[in-house]
């Protein structure tokens, strides 16, 4: 359950943005938090599970294609996002009933949504928390969206889906070993014994039904549409991994909100699932903080340098949060603050 800061919370969030905390004082808050073995383990992981595409001829021969039929468009945008990474054969996509795996869906409310990962229960598909008989996770990706045809968009979006999967599936993974042979051990419990890093905070956060890994999604999902997009000067108009990003904002920006020292010792009353909330977004700023890393050390000073700009001409657009902002720009530039905009 997400709760609200109070004003002189906000006040202090303020304070804390114009001043971010550097990495080395996020890692010693995480150690304190979820201990030293847990950091390093933390740090030695991907997010998707899949390195970064630094090939974007795939995304541009398919975009030159016409009359490309929605299955098949699908099979290409998983084959270069690399589903494999996270146990979905990208040559296999099922239509019509959400099986286990990559699919391909017509059906969906919002047309903004490219794609979803969610959990597999005989004919039903759902986000939030595990079913109790779920066999399985799907991603499915949806023909309806505005932007199915949108290349660079697309694999960016199932990069994220991903993220979801990569740990909904470990979610299933330890709840039904947990369901066999708990112990005297609650479930998160047996996940501090079991799991390690920002995997333990997110797996136990998933399986009360949160879903703080959107943050890092978002990252992902930016991060993968930037650094195989083109270089260019920062200008108005639209971009694929803009969209992304501004998700991203947002939700790093409430993971923010929910972090916070959790105390050791806490009384019974407290519910495990607003421990698992708070300690999954102090794990996301953190991993956030580190896939940006990852991506601009694997891009080169060009796209560092490139980031670092685009990062001063959103600063203060509305619909872009600041921390957020504030992150990028410092990693990109090895930890410069990001300078006040000039007057427009």
């Amino acid at each position: 359950m997400r709760r609200e800061r109070r004003p002189e919370e906000r006040e202090d969030e303020e304070q804390r943005e114009a001043t971010p905390a550097p990495p080395q004082h996020q890692l010693l808050q995480l150690q304190r938090t979820l201990g030293n073995r847990a950091v390093a383990q933390m740090l030695a992981r991907n997010a998707s599970g899949a390195p970064p595409i630094k090939d974007r001829a795939p995304i541009d021969d398919l975009a030159k294609k016409k009359n490309v039929a929605p299955a098949d468009r699908v099979r290409t945008y998983a084959q270069i996002a690399g589903t494999q990474a996270v146990g979905l054969d990208p040559a296999v996509v099922h239509a019509g009933t959400v099986k286990e795996g990559v699919n391909v869906g017509a059906l969906k409310q919002a047309d903004e949504v490219g794609a979803q990962a969610g959990f597999v229960e005989g004919s039903k598909f759902s986000g939030g928390a595990p079913p109790e008989k779920a066999t399985g996770v799907a991603i499915v990706v949806y023909t309806s969206s505005t932007r199915f045809e949108d290349e660079d968009y697309m694999v960016a979006a199932i990069r994220h889906e991903m993220v979801h999967a990569r740990l909904m599936k470990l979610t299933l993974e330890h709840r039904n070993a947990w369901t066999a042979n708990p112990g005297r051990l609650s479930f998160a419990q047996y996940v501090d014994q079991k799991v390690g890093g920002s995997d333990a905070a997110l797996i136990k956060d998933r399986f009360f039904g949160g879903h703080m890994d959107e943050t890092v999604a978002y990252a992902e999902g930016f991060l993968t549409a930037f650094f195989y997009s083109p270089l260019e000067e920062p200008a108005d108009g639209d971009r694929a991994w803009v969209a992304h990003f501004k998700g991203f904002t947002k939700e790093f920006q409430n993971a923010r909100l929910n972090s916070g020292p959790v105390p050791k010792k806490l009384p019974p009353s407290v519910p495990e699932s607003n421990i698992a909330m708070k300690q999954s977004a102090n794990a996301v700023v953190t991993e956030a903080e580190k896939l940006v890393k990852e991506f601009c050390d694997a891009g080169g000073a060009a796209k560092r340098k490139n980031l670092a700009a685009w990062m001063e001409r959103l600063y203060k657009i509305e619909g872009f949060h600041d921390a957020a902002l504030k992150m990028v720009y410092r990693v990109a530039t090895g930890g410069k603050a990001l300078p006040e905009p000039k007057k427009r």
